[in-house]
């Protein structure tokens, strides 16, 4: 699928994600190459969608345990939460692409037996006022070299715990670009 294609096939689900950071995951899954991308965060599934459909010869490894769109009430548990995400992953015939985890990002890095061509790590309200570096450093550690790390919401005022828990894990990291709400460090 193009971008113009993706962006309308995403507008369905009810979050917020600019289209400038569409475009950003569009172009660093174009950038992989039959490769595997991390998407920490699924949420209600864009940025696991879009991944997914900008580049099928990529596979995309998603987790999430739910709790904010449990809190928001677009599923009344756990278990609604996971059915709704694998009907996503169902309706776009994507279940060769995606895999799909409800755990939570600290117990998640266990699955990731080989290394990662990019990482996709989504900002939530519990870790934007706490230092999570360490958590970072774990995803970053399983990236491969010349591989993409990207992280959304970093910068925002309101996060900068998180933001300076990005600067800590990626030091070693080169900086190279911000489109939209997700800076971009390859290693």
């Amino acid at each position: 699928m193009n971008l113009e294609e993706i962006v309308q096939a995403v507008e369905f689900l009810p979050t917020y994600m600019p289209e400038d950071d569409i475009k950003c995951l569009y172009k660093y899954a174009n950038l992989v190459k039959d490769g595997l991308i991390v998407d920490v965060g699924t949420g209600w599934g864009k940025s696991m969608l879009v991944l997914a459909l900008s580049n099928k010869k990529n596979q995309v490894i998603t987790c999430d345990p739910g709790d904010y769109p449990i809190a928001m009430n677009w599923a009344k548990d756990i278990e609604e939460y996971t059915q709704k995400i694998e009907k996503i992953i169902m309706d776009f015939d994507l279940k060769s692409n995606i895999q799909f985890f409800p755990d939570r990002a600290e117990d998640f890095t266990d699955r990731l037996v080989e290394g990662a061509d990019m990482i996709h790590f989504d900002n939530w309200p519990e870790i934007s006022g706490v230092d999570t570096t360490d958590l970072l450093k774990e995803y970053i550690d399983q990236l491969l070299y010349g591989g993409y790390f990207l992280a959304r919401n970093y910068g925002r005022g309101d996060r900068q715990a998180y933001t300076d828990s990005v600067d800590k894990a990626t030091e070693d990291l080169r900086k190279i670009e911000t489109i939209g709400l997700i800076t971009v460090f390859q290693k």
